[in-house]
C-alpha cells in the first residue's frame, strides 16, 4: 500500500490516453478494492490500436515505473477474442456479435 502514491501519479496521464485512443471501445478500471483500480479491462476494435496505445507514451511509461519501482507483486497482460457484446457503457451502445470477433481473430494469424 505504500507505493499506491507511486502508481497512482502515473494513472491519470495513462488514463487521458486511454480516453484519447483511437480504437479503443470501451475501458473500465478494476481492482481488489473499489477506490484502488490497479488494472484495465479494455476492448478494441483492432489488435493495432491495442498495441499502440499499450506499447508507447504514458502507458508505456507507467508498466516502466511499474517494474522498475515493484508496484505490483504480480502483473499480467492477457489478450482475449470477444463472442460478442451487446449492451450499452457510459452513453455508448455496442452491438457486436461473434462475426466482428472472428475478423480481429483472422487477422491476429
Amino acid at each position: 500500500m505504500h507505493k499506491a502514491p507511486a502508481f497512482w501519479r502515473l494513472a491519470p496521464a495513462a488514463q487521458t490516453a486511454l480516453e484519447a485512443a483511437s480504437g479503443c471501445w470501451l475501458a473500465v478500471g478494476l481492482g481488489e478494492a473499489p477506490f484502488l483500480r490497479q488494472a484495465t479491462f479494455s476492448v478494441w476494435n483492432n489488435v493495432a490500436a491495442m498495441d499502440a496505445y499499450a506499447r508507447a507514451g504514458a502507458h508505456r511509461e507507467s508498466i516502466r515505473a511499474a517494474q522498475s519501482q515493484q508496484f505490483f507483486s504480480e502483473s499480467m497482460f492477457v489478450r482475449f477474442v470477444p463472442l460478442s457484446i451487446h449492451g450499452t457503457w457510459r452513453g455508448r451502445t455496442y452491438l457486436h456479435d461473434a462475426h466482428s470477433f472472428a475478423a480481429l481473430a483472422d487477422a491476429r494469424a
